[in-house]
């Protein structure tokens, strides 16, 4: 019986705590965070201008760049100075009156999170028009 309170008591205090909220999103509450939850950016400009400016950030932080294209996606692949791996992901988004690019990083192996937000806010602070 007192086990049963407990659990009555508890699931009050989660409502109590959850009624609070502004709005709720039980989606994210609930799901495990993925490598790149948070991390896209979206970029105004072509898929070609985003990707040479991006070729132009990495190599202004003294990082080598190799480009693939698949379709309306490109990818660049690079290594962090530490040595971790990671792939620039580029795509394509029309909407009714521009276009606008997409980027999140993928890491090959272990991550290096500040070393992805850096190049995405790199990203972002260029002219891309």
């Amino acid at each position: 019986m007192n086990r049963l309170k407990g659990f009555v008591c508890a699931g009050g205090f989660v409502a109590v705590l959850l009624a609070g909220c502004a709005s709720l999103d039980l989606v994210s509450v609930l799901s495990l965070p993925s490598p790149t939850t948070g991390h896209d950016r979206v970029v105004a400009g072509s898929l070609e201008v985003v990707a040479q400016s991006a070729q132009t950030a990495l190599g202004q932080m003294g990082l080598a760049a190799t480009v693939n294209r698949q379709g309306e996606t490109i990818r660049i692949a690079s290594k962090s100075p530490s040595g971790a791996k990671f792939t620039l992901v580029l795509t394509r988004e029309k909407t009714k009156d521009s276009e606008q690019t997409r980027a999140h990083v993928e890491w090959e192996g272990a991550s290096d999170d500040q070393m992805g937000l850096k190049v995405l806010a790199q990203l972002e602070s260029g002219s891309h028009r």
